[in-house]
């Protein structure tokens, strides 16, 4: 795909600048990291598409791809619940097609030994070094899909690890008693979050779990839609609160953090910013 384009902005703002069928994927946004560079340092929207189900009384996301991507074909109603709901439920007469999409890839979030982090989200880690070992047969299917397959996933793991300096990345979902409670109290039978690719400082994360549509200072990669100004960064209104990036908070804040400290808070810090 030639002439890709990366505005920042608000989601709602930067879906009209690009071509929302050709938005990539976070698979396709790690190997074109692996020759430019300036992409290391962006963090991205990206087509894959998280829909969270339940089969019984197992929780399942099913990983869909940009074809199936309901938050994009449905934009604003997506967003409007997004920042209402921290949730986004598709009509049912959608989430049919997305569960049975050919591309479409199932998860049992039972099986992928997820650590919990708070009450809404949880993880597992790559070590991206020796993941041949650590990786369950559930978690690296989950893992190519984010990374690539075969060559492309093993170029992207010694990215991270030499010229990123990242011993281990996460693969973020949301916990399955969360979406047992969210489903059951809304009376739904699915709900949704986009998929979202971190920049590479202290670790680089993937997402099936974003929220936060507000946030001005992530991007979609994909090809101009043509609208104007399409190739600009897209600048916050005066009504958004500016947030400022995870980087300037350390550079401002680091100075007055004693030493025994400086890694817990960076942790902190970390987490608080990869949303």
């Amino acid at each position: 795909m030639t002439n890709l384009i990366n505005p920042q902005g608000r989601l709602i703002d930067i879906a009209k600048l690009v071509d929302l069928n050709t938005v990539q994927h976070a698979s396709e946004i790690q190997k074109d990291r692996l020759t430019d560079k300036d992409l290391r340092s962006m963090w991205f929207w990206t087509s894959d598409f998280p829909l969270y189900t339940m089969n019984k009384d197992e929780v399942v996301l099913n990983m869909a791809t940009c074809e199936n991507n309901l938050l994009f074909k449905n934009i604003d109603d997506a967003v409007a619940q997004l920042r209402e709901k921290n949730n986004y439920f598709p009509k049912s007469e959608d989430v049919s097609s997305v569960v049975s999409g050919h591309n479409t890839l199932p998860i049992a979030l039972n099986g992928l030994n997820l650590q919990k982090h708070g009450s809404e989200w949880s993880y597992f880690e790559i070590d991206t070094k020796k993941y041949g070992k650590t990786l369950n047969s559930l978690q690296k299917i989950f893992a190519e899909r984010v990374h690539g397959k075969g060559e492309d996933f093993e170029k992207v793991m010694e990215m991270l690890a030499k010229e990123g300096k990242i011993s281990t990345t996460k693969i973020y979902t949301l916990n399955p008693e969360y979406v047992k409670n969210t489903l059951k109290n809304n009376n739904v039978e699915s709900l949704a979050r986009g998929g979202f690719l971190s920049y590479f400082y202290y670790y680089s994360s993937f997402g099936a779990d974003g929220r936060s549509v507000v946030i001005s200072g992530r991007r979609l990669r994909g090809v101009s839609s043509g609208a104007e100004g399409a190739k600009q960064k897209i600048t916050p209104s005066k009504s958004e609160v500016y947030v400022p990036s995870e980087a300037k908070v350390w550079e401002i804040f680091t100075p007055y953090i004693a030493d025994v400290n400086k890694s817990e808070v960076k942790n902190k810090l970390s987490e608080l910013y990869k949303r």
